[in-house]
């Protein structure tokens, strides 16, 4: 059986949709969807129960969590073999859930493209070297590394984790808001699981508006290069991002690619924060 695990905040009609694209899948067997409520304040919970009831097992944290908190709650709680990841703001393809299962019959993690939704209306300086500040990922090239709206596991993979004493599932606080999908899978593929991907996997992202603004998009990048420091405060890492800082100004310049842009504060971010544990500033 696969579990797919959706956290949502405040999107209840943004999840119906998702959950309507679940529960018209070209799937004969069970499915067990799990939804994680992270403290909505728009009745997202009374909300479900009311137009789902049984058809969705439903978490309701009682303070706000993190994002890899909320995921952990429903991992511990899924009971299918293959776990799933999507978003509450997204909708999968007709054939998801039989991809996830073909693909992860060779493989340990499987995962496919996340492509706009129709109707969603970018920017005219908007380009797609861009995408990786929405969580878009269309490119399925050998530097492919799936989201984490659109990725299934085997239970296999957090089960033999935690016997060897690295979990994948991720310690409670470890993670802060960005990059806790990019870890999970890290890690996982650290260990020497496989991945594959696939190209009936495909989930369609309803990017909001507001992620669109640059004022926004500074300040995602930000707070990724802040939490990437905090959570691997590496010298190597360090040097790279300083030469980035140098580098993605001359390459903006050349290209006027504003993604040179977002890459420089997110190692601006990482730089500034090392600095600040490494002398405990």
């Amino acid at each position: 059986m696969i579990s797919v695990i959706i956290v949502t905040y405040n999107r209840k009609f943004l999840l119906k949709e998702c959950l309507d694209s679940l529960l018209n899948q070209d799937y004969g067997e069970k499915v067990e969807i799990i939804i994680v409520d992270n403290f909505s304040s728009d009745g997202t919970s009374g909300f479900i129960k009311d137009e789902f009831g049984e058809k969705a097992k439903l978490i309701t944290n009682l303070t706000k969590l993190t994002l890899a908190d909320c995921k952990n709650r429903g991992i511990r709680l899924a009971t299918g073999n293959i776990i799933a990841f999507t978003d509450d703001d997204c909708v999968v393809s007709k054939g998801w859930l039989s991809s996830i299962k073909e693909s992860l019959l060779t493989h340990d993690i499987s995962g496919g493209v996340v492509l706009s939704a129709p109707g969603v209306e970018f920017p005219w300086w908007w380009r797609s070297s861009l995408n990786w500040l929405v969580g878009l990922s269309s490119k399925q090239d050998h530097d492919f590394f799936p989201l984490g709206s659109n990725i299934a596991f085997k239970r296999h993979v957090f089960k033999n984790m935690e016997e060897f004493g690295s979990d994948v599932t991720i310690s409670e606080g470890e993670c802060q808001q960005y990059g806790e999908d990019n870890y999970r899978l890290r890690k996982a593929l650290g260990a020497g699981f496989v991945m594959t991907t696939s190209s009936g996997m495909v989930v369609y992202h309803h990017v909001p508006l507001g992620r669109l603004r640059i004022l926004y998009l500074i300040q995602r990048s930000y707070l990724e290069g802040k939490t990437w420091a905090k959570r691997e405060p590496s010298f190597s890492i360090f040097i790279f991002r300083s030469v980035a800082c140098v580098v993605c100004p001359v390459r903006l310049l050349v290209t006027w690619d504003l993604n040179h842009f977002f890459r420089m504060i997110v190692s601006a971010a990482y730089v500034f924060t090392f600095i600040k544990i490494k002398f405990k500033l």
